[in-house]
């Protein structure tokens, strides 16, 4: 493939992305794109900057001299480009790297191609009420034709950040379950890929995930979305076993990847893959019959907020009465030696581990806990206390925590100005993301054009050109 001509861009076209939540494109149908992309390509000519006028468009395509083209530059929708073109688009035969491989998944076997090719599906809401949420676009990546060598290259993944996650969702999840597993909460995990995964399985025997992963990897991504795959398929068989003990209607857990927002500036070794989380709005949420929504990342410092793309949607839910606040995971601490044992003795008899090859019971609530609210299992309990929605028979009695905890008790969620916030008069807060912001999940393309042949050629601005290797 041959490099094109530099050019300066001249059009900026905003198609809007090909996948997404059913929910989500209804609403976009509200502001329709009048152009589809190919088209826009087509309409280069007269679309820039300003508008030229017939005349002068004649008069440059006539002065090219010995040339009979024009090459401009735009701006296309980073997953559309790979939806056509392929999930390694301008860096065919690039290997992913994947720290923390391994050969087997969570049960101690080794998963094959048709696990991975299922994960769209298997991993899918098992409410009907649920499932317009769902966002499946990565998992979807796997049975693209287009991606054959994505299905050849992903390896489970199972690193020791993950295995901290998952011991902090089991901390968590013996708190739920001493409030009589609560049904009118809904959890918001904004964690890395790879451990919002494994938080997500060590919840979902009492939570319903829904994902909402909305990009595809590339070898040269800001968001390293194939650690995201290789963390489902490690933790896939727990995640069916779990919901195969789930009572209903359980209560929903919407899982985003908090790497989605990656800091990036144009760089022409990079390939801008990242996007903006889709909730559901409030009115959305209380249909559900939910009252209360728990924000869950991993901030540390005083000031703890949700990230910027939430931020209407996390202020939407308050202002409609549903109670919402945070929690950072660095409030579960690992726990002393005594404590450990105390919570061992309460637990009850060990379960299998989940990496055991041998047969292991489908839930693991005997396992005993090494996290806890507070650093101890004495203060574990007066985590309900703090955040007061719910009562257990040893939260009145809990001892104050043993190390200090954040303030997400009292989070009061704020508009604020964000490259996300609505440009709607006066703000909207009904939900956020509904178009990405200029040059935000998008690359550059080079084109050039032919009145009886169009073609494109290799090309950047910055960012990204079809038709180009990547290097570095």
């Amino acid at each position: 493939m041959s490099q094109g001509k530099p050019f300066s861009r001249k059009a900026f076209i905003n198609t809007p992305a090909l996948t997404g939540a059913r929910w989500w494109q209804d609403e976009l149908e509200a502001d329709p794109d009048p152009f589809s992309r190919r088209n826009a390509l087509k309409s280069m000519l007269w679309i820039g900057g300003g508008v030229l006028s017939a005349g002068l468009l004649a008069s440059l395509v006539c002065s090219v001299g010995g040339r009979d083209d024009l090459e401009m530059q735009s701006a296309v929708d980073a997953l559309e480009l790979q939806r056509e073109e392929g999930w390694d688009v301008g860096a065919m035969g690039k290997v992913l790297h994947f720290p923390g491989a391994v050969s087997h998944d969570a049960r101690g076997q080794p998963p094959d191609g048709m696990a991975l090719r299922s994960l769209s599906s298997g991993l899918a809401p098992t409410q009907a009420e649920l499932t317009p949420y769902y966002v499946p676009t990565l998992f979807q990546a796997i049975t693209d034709p287009n991606n054959a060598a994505l299905l050849t290259q992903v390896r489970p993944v199972d690193t020791p950040e993950m295995e901290t996650a998952f011991d902090k969702a089991r901390a968590l999840l013996s708190l739920f379950q001493e409030a009589s597993s609560p049904r009118d909460i809904a959890l918001v995990v904004d964690l890395p890929g790879p451990q919002a995964v494994a938080f997500t399985a060590g919840l979902a025997e009492l939570f319903e995930p829904v994902f909402l992963f909305d990009n595809w990897p590339h070898p040269a991504g800001v968001v390293p979305s194939h650690l995201v795959l290789g963390a489902a398929l490690f933790y896939a068989p727990l995640l069916a076993e779990s919901a195969s003990v789930r009572q209903r209607p359980a209560p929903p857990l919407f899982v985003v990847d908090s790497q989605r927002l990656n800091p990036y500036t144009d760089d022409p070794n990079t390939f801008d893959n990242r996007y903006v989380a889709k909730l559901p709005s409030a009115e959305r949420l209380k249909a559900l019959g939910v009252k209360h929504v728990l924000y869950i990342n991993d901030q540390a410092g005083p000031e703890l907020q949700e990230a910027d793309d939430l931020n209407e949607d996390i202020v939407a839910y308050q202002a409609a009465g549903v109670d919402t606040k945070l929690l950072s995971l660095r409030d579960f601490s690992r726990a002393s030696s005594e404590d450990e044992d105390l919570a061992a003795l309460a637990s009850g008899p060990r379960a299998a581990p989940i990496q055991s090859s041998a047969v292991a019971p489908p839930v693991h609530t005997g396992t005993p806990l090494i996290f806890f609210y507070g650093g101890s299992y004495l203060s574990h309990p007066a985590f309900w206390g703090n955040y007061g929605w719910y009562s257990t028979p040893r939260s009145a009695s809990a001892m104050p925590p043993a190390r200090p905890v954040s303030r997400g008790a009292d989070f009061a969620p704020k508009l604020r100005p964000t490259v996300f916030s609505s440009r709607a008069v006066g703000g909207a807060v009904s939900g956020v993301g509904k178009q990405k912001p200029s040059g935000f999940g998008r690359v550059s393309l080079s084109s050039s054009y032919h009145p009886s042949a169009p073609s494109y050629t290799g090309g950047r601005s910055g960012s990204f050109g079809r038709g180009v290797s990547f290097g570095g």
